[in-house]
């Protein structure tokens, strides 16, 4: 999109006129130019003037008056905020309504608080490490601890009395994560000043609740997003869990009815002994979509449970087998979702991932559109108190400018007025509301002069530089170099692999320092890459970074081979090399795709959200079970192999998974979550401690499976959505979209230039010329929010017409109810 700029004086004196359009008399009959009043007022000044001002109050104002610019930046202020909730969707009841209540709001709201807040708020998960049970090499005094933790209680403290002031006491208390996050901190302040007080810590497990601050913060944003997703796809979980636990408790019934009477069967000697195993035989089954294709795979405790009672009666065989086609085939189906829907075009889904996919798509799609209505209804209120008396429908540069010193206070004139030239797409020199819109997307972009449209070397004066420039562009362009590029990184992948095969790691041959000697010619056709494009241009594809780092790494490894670096490590280097090849094929750029521009912002928030999960339980765990020593412990029992701490071949090793310190609890929960055999350390808890124990293990087990489900779902949809934007815009259209979304090329002339920047700003960019033409783009990062806007744009604009229609009949309402209750005000005055 290129747009056009006049001439600058003309968009100066458009704008006079505008300034002297009325006259208005004052009380002394001298007729005065209309000052450029606003048309609305700050809710910081409702004190002294009604958000709608009386026209008489048009004569108090004087345009040069500090009162004057004192409104205009309290409107400025106002709107920014009001942009600012917008943007991170915050509920506009919660918006200051008064002058009082902007200094906390401000304190709150600020890049400083914000990151002081967070460092709080990790520093309070990293006290785990040094308070009992700590780990070796941070312990200390419980007195130090308890110190820092009401120290950074006390910071995390100051933003709610904060919020309480700008909020006041009715709001405060109706904000849900508010009124958690106070609790929480009144717990741990308590539970804090008795471990001050008697020195020595005591049962805390409300320690766990510390990840609710970090929540909280500001930065963490996209992890309470994903919380959130996870809580609005718990219903239908709930309802499954709830039928397959419905389901299981019959079959522990009939199991422990049919089976008890074995005395040699423990599988079933109780109630809930039958619930536990068959909780254990249900979830160490794997079945696999392989299994459709003569491919398939089960480990289980499937035998061990059953070979008891099925040594007793050959007809026990059926209870089992229709316990697991109920509960593994029907209700546990883990048929993997994106094999059989992209490889082999089938509709057979996993019922739980099925379940949640849809739920977390739904869901997805309705908060785009409550996002995109909401920050529609922000624009309009900063719109309002950005346009003056005279205009109320445009908003003119100045007052634009005056806004962006406030939303974003680190961009400069220049680029405030390529943002604005952007927005301003019928070029009438000022914003509508419907451009203003728009807001949100443009003010994102970074901005890049592009001196002209030849390539860079085309300002070297030696002709024959230019010439030799032109044919190493050329030939780094063809496809036939590509192939040769790609040819040698796959002769260079098979010697590798064979070399492997016949010969040591250690030993060297011809054809290795051939392959060898070509990295240091990969190198040098890398580089000529980046002299020929450009280092703009050759940096702005990711592929073309990508080909560098793996380029340079290799070098890496060559030359610490000189130096006499251990062979295996070159080896591993060297192996990055290959990584070029899934650009190859489409299907594998279409991953890698998925990955770096949809997965990558968002996938940090659920690895977060997962590393909650894990400080819960590690904190719950050390609290129970620290110091419970497994070695040589269940004596006489199934799992006790597991747990001899002898020497050579008969240690077991899993005594090694406790929970003496934070650092091994999160390593004991992540074999808990991965490991097929994770019953055989609760079992060891369960007979060490008590049979209560079990539920740990257990709802450990089934919250993982919930949180990994969603994270599951979470990387179909990346890859589900990428595909269907693909369909909705076309192949050729997609094609079209490179890496970084270009969304604006600007033209400016040398006069807008000096209007923009300061005289030494325009020695270094503007020319004698002054009919010189200066080109401006803009460019950002694509977001899952551009995508939806384009791929949601039909139903984008049934959105924006439904909430219009419905803005226009709650007005109507409105006046409407003006109107009976003014006349009825006449009517009582006639009596």
């Amino acid at each position: 999109m290129v747009i056009e700029m006049n001439n600058l004086q003309e968009f100066g004196e458009k704008e006079e006129q505008q300034k002297v359009e009325i006259e208005p008399v004052a009380n002394d009959g001298e007729i005065r130019p209309c000052a450029d009043i606003p048309n609305e007022f700050s809710s910081s000044y409702a004190g002294t003037w009604n958000r709608r001002a009386s026209v008489n109050i048009d004569l108090l104002f004087d345009s040069d008056s500090d009162e004057f610019q004192k409104t205009w930046n309290m409107n400025y202020n106002e709107a920014a905020i009001y942009l600012e909730e917008g943007k991170n969707n915050d509920k506009f009841q919660y918006h200051p309504r008064s002058q009082d209540a902007l200094p906390a709001y401000l304190i709150v709201h600020n890049r400083y608080f914000y990151a002081l807040d967070f460092v709080a708020s990790l520093l309070l998960l990293g006290l785990a490490i040094v308070e009992q049970p700590s780990v070796a090499l941070f312990k200390v005094s419980p007195g130090f601890h308890a110190s820092m933790e009401l120290l950074l209680l006390s910071v995390v403290s100051v933003e709610l009395c904060m919020k309480l002031r700008w909020m006041k006491i009715k709001p405060f208390l109706s904000h849900t994560r508010t009124i958690i996050k106070m609790v929480t901190l009144i717990v741990m302040i308590t539970e804090a000043l008795v471990v001050l007080i008697r020195l020595d810590p005591h049962f805390r497990v409300t320690r766990a609740l510390r990840p609710i601050f970090l929540i909280d913060n500001h930065y963490c944003g996209g992890i309470r997003r994903v919380i959130r997703q996870i809580l609005q796809s718990l219903p239908p979980i709930i309802d499954m869990l709830l039928l397959l636990l419905f389901f299981m408790l019959i079959f522990s019934l009939f199991g422990f009815y049919l089976f008890s009477p074995n005395g040699e069967d423990s599988y079933f000697s109780s109630l809930e002994r039958s619930f536990v195993s068959l909780f254990v035989l249900l979830t160490t089954a794997k079945y696999t979509f392989f299994e459709k294709f003569n491919l398939f795979t089960m480990e289980s405790s499937f035998p061990d449970v059953m070979m008891p009672s099925y040594a007793k009666c050959r007809w026990s065989a059926i209870f089992f087998v229709l316990f697991l086609v109920i509960h593994l085939y029907f209700l546990m189906n883990l048929v993997s979702f994106f094999y059989a829907q992209f490889v082999f075009q089938e509709e057979d889904l996993s019922y739980m991932l099925a379940v949640v996919y849809e739920t977390f798509t739904r869901m997805d799609k309705i908060k785009f559109k409550k996002l995109l209505l909401h920050r529609r209804v922000a624009c309009k209120h900063a719109f309002r108190l950005l346009v003056s008396r005279n205009n109320p429908s445009e908003i003119k540069f100045k007052h634009f400018y005056g806004l962006m010193r406030y939303f974003k206070p680190n961009a400069t004139k220049l680029e405030v007025y390529l943002i604005f030239k952007t927005l301003d797409t019928n070029e009438s020199h000022s914003l509508t509301i419907e451009e203003f819109h728009r807001i949100y997307e443009i003010s994102q972009l970074k901005w890049e002069q592009k001196e002209s449209t030849k390539y860079w070397y085309s300002i070297i004066k030696w002709k024959f530089l230019q010439r030799f420039f032109d044919v190493v562009r050329s030939v780094v362009s063809s496809v036939w170099f590509e192939a040769l590029v790609n040819l040698m990184i796959t002769l260079s992948l098979l010697w590798q692999i064979f070399s492997l095969s016949i010969y040591s790691l250690s030993a060297e041959t011809t054809w290795d320092q051939f392959f060898k000697q070509s990295k240091v010619m990969l190198f040098f056709v890398t580089f000529s890459v980046v002299v020929s494009f450009g280092l703009f241009t050759y940096f702005s594809s990711f592929w073309n970074v990508f080909d560098l780092i793996v380029t340079t790494t290799s070098i890496f490894g060559y030359i610490s081979n000189l130096f006499g670096v251990s062979v295996a490590f070159v080896f591993i280097l060297r192996s990055f090399r290959l990584l070029k090849l899934f650009q190859l094929k489409k299907r594998y750029r279409d991953i890698m795709g998925t990955f770096i521009f949809i997965m990558a912002k968002r996938f940090g928030s659920v690895a977060v959200v997962v590393l909650v999960v894990y400080y819960f339980f590690a904190i719950v765990g050390m609290e129970i079970f620290s110091g419970v020593d497994l070695r040589n412990c269940c004596k006489q029992t199934a799992v006790e192999q597991y747990f001899v701490a002898g020497d050579g071949k008969k240690n077991g090793y899993y005594y090694l998974n406790n929970f003496d310190n934070i650092a091994i609890s999160f390593v004991t929960l992540f074999e808990l979550m991965v490991v097929n055999n994770w019953f055989i350390l609760m079992d060891g808890y369960a007979y060490t401690t008590t049979e209560w124990s079990r539920l740990y293990f257990m709802f450990f087990y089934i919250i993982t499976m919930v949180v990994v489900t969603v994270v599951v779902a979470f990387v179909l949809d990346a890859f589900l959505f990428r595909i269907q934007f693909k369909r909705e815009i076309g192949e050729c259209n997609y094609l079209l979209i490179s890496d970084e979304m270009i969304t604006a090329i600007v033209c400016l002339s040398g006069e807008e230039i000096a209007f923009c920047t300061d005289v030494a700003d325009q020695r270094l960019t503007i020319n004698e010329s002054a009919n010189y033409e200066f080109v401006f783009r803009g460019y950002r990062m694509r977001s899952r929010f551009s995508f939806n806007l384009k791929m949601y744009a039909e139903e984008v604009k049934q959105w924006i017409h439904e909430a219009n229609a419905e803005e226009q009949l709650d007005t109507s309402f409105g006046d409407s109810v003006n109107s009976v209750a003014k006349s009825r005000r006449t009517v009582s005055c006639s009596y």
